[in-house]
């Protein structure tokens, strides 16, 4: 799958540095994650993005087709 300026940039954070943070309902964490590509997780005072081995061989591939 093709993934959105957006969603490509966070998961290249999240790749980058272990995890991102995100508002719940934005919208490229939402497709990240049901996508598998990422897991959420929710803190007292931030909610965060943790990538899956599935989001980093898609950033893998995004990465070698450009």
């Amino acid at each position: 799958m093709r993934l959105t300026r957006a969603q490509l940039d966070l998961l290249t954070h999240a790749v980058a540095a272990g995890k991102a943070t995100c508002p719940e309902n934005y919208r490229p964490r939402r497709k990240l994650v049901d996508l598998g590509y990422a897991t959420e997780h929710y803190g007292k005072y931030s909610d965060w993005i943790e990538p899956t081995d599935l989001g980093r061989a898609a950033l893998a591939q995004s990465v070698e087709k450009k």
